[in-house]
């Protein structure tokens, strides 16, 4: 017999994990502040994958707590190599260290299969930055693998 705590990720698959990643999005963007707090900044920039536009993605950005920043954690949809700060989403970045994570699809949506981003096409890609204590734009991503 399987309980409920022995069913992990890896149970979920792709489907169940994208859908996991859109319903915390809205859950995010439904209960968000209409107002942008004042020690808040907009973020954008590009995500690369092999030198082109990731065509679809999901870019997560959570304070890193090891280097003293803390907060809300900020994601991000992915079209066409592009994401940024909208007033819809509440995304804002406080400056200091994030850690990020980047989840890269195809583009090509299956809602067959439960897809609606497409097929994956690498492994979650993990890596940090630093942010400025006020707007930062061009703050991009290379995935080469």
């Amino acid at each position: 017999m399987q309980t409920s705590s022995s069913f992990g990720l890896r149970q979920l698959g792709t489907r169940g994990f994208v859908f996991s990643l859109l319903l915390a999005a809205t859950v995010t963007a439904l209960t968000g502040c209409s107002q942008k707090p004042s020690d808040a900044y907009p973020v954008s920039g590009t995500v690369l994958f092999k030198g082109r536009p990731l065509p679809r993605g999901i870019l997560q950005m959570r304070p890193d707590s090891s280097r003293g920043n803390s907060g809300p954690a900020i994601m991000f949809d992915v079209v066409q190599g592009k994401y940024e700060t909208t007033s819809i989403e509440q995304n804002y970045h406080r400056g200091g260290a994030y850690k990020v994570t980047i989840h890269g699809f195809d583009g090509i949506p299956q809602p067959g299969k439960e897809m609606p981003l497409g097929e994956r096409i690498f492994s979650d890609y993990s890596t940090s930055v630093m942010l400025p204590n006020e707007a930062a734009s061009e703050i991009d991503f290379e995935i080469k693998k």
